[in-house]
């Protein structure tokens, strides 16, 4: 475990100069490539060059349209127009990057200026289609999401959690600067993106992640949504920030929105499912009607 633990903070030593180092790793570009992409970006940005395609005009008195599209397809002209789509597409070409792996890169480049990294809170996110579970492991940070579930270490919330808390936040921000990795600080973010009603708290806490001391879950919500107050965060050097991009992008396919709002007002109940086979039964019989009334 600690050669594993040594091996992944080398990596991210690698990658933390790496601009949109997040979404380069995502996207499934090599270090190699991405160390390439960063000396064009920086040498481009210091010429105080912006990245556009090489056009290539063609000058064809009298052909058709037809021909002239043809001719594009043979020289491969479409595909080396459409890196003028993908931001610092210059770069990565240059980089020798894969053009579907470029592809990727823009939309995950794309979902982080829309998203801005924030999440929604659980009540939402489970209507999403989205499943809560308490993790096996006991370290307070482990925080993972994978397939439309997400596994959170338990958390037990007393009267001394907020102090607590507040204290290891203090200490990474004005004594360990050197550190680079907030991790209570990371932690206490995602919370807080995470709670923002009672209503988050009762669902965590009948997941098991969260154990209410105090009672009242409100008392809970309130306390974690005033952690973050007056204190800056980078979300997109966060070590959960590429679980909430994971999250955003699980939210934004309608599929699985849709499967989540059926199974909660068809599925929640043995009676709900009954009526909703019901009806699909009938349908499919009045179907099967006009078809032979047709035939007939």
């Amino acid at each position: 475990m600690a050669k594993k633990f040594k091996d992944d903070v080398y990596e991210i030593d690698r990658w933390i100069t790496i601009p949109y180092a997040i979404e380069l790793q995502e996207a499934g570009i090599e270090f190699d490539k991405a160390k390439k992409f960063k000396d064009l970006h920086d040498r481009n940005r210091n010429e105080d060059q912006k990245s556009k395609p090489c056009q290539i005009r063609t000058q064809m008195d009298g052909v058709e349209l037809k021909t002239l599209e043809k001719f594009k397809r043979l020289l491969c002209l479409d595909k080396i127009e459409n890196w003028k789509l993908v931001p610092y597409g210059k770069e990565l070409q240059e980089a020798r990057v894969e053009f579907n792996k470029a592809k990727k890169f823009k939309c995950l480049l794309a979902l982080k200026e829309i998203e801005d990294w924030n999440i929604h809170g659980a009540t939402e996110l489970a209507e999403a289609g989205i499943k809560f579970k308490k993790a096996d492991k006991c370290d307070m940070f482990s925080i993972k999401f994978n397939n439309g579930l997400m596994e959170i270490s338990p958390l037990s919330i007393g009267d001394q959690t907020e102090t607590y808390l507040r204290n290891l936040i203090a200490y990474e921000q004005y004594c360990d600067r050197d550190n680079g990795f907030n991790y209570i600080s990371n932690y206490v973010r995602f919370m807080d993106d995470l709670i923002n009603t009672p209503k988050d708290v009762k669902l965590l806490r009948r997941r098991g992640i969260m154990k209410n001391d105090l009672g009242d879950d409100e008392v809970i919500s309130t306390m974690v949504n005033k952690l973050c107050d007056n204190i800056n965060f980078s979300t997109t050097d966060s070590i959960y920030a590429r679980t909430s991009m994971d999250v955003n992008m699980h939210c934004r396919r309608h599929k699985n929105v849709w499967m989540a709002k059926l199974r909660h007002d068809y599925f929640n109940s043995i009676w709900a499912l009954l009526s909703f086979l019901a009806a699909v039964l009938l349908i499919a019989l009045a179907i099967t009607q006009t078809i032979f009334s047709i035939i007939h």
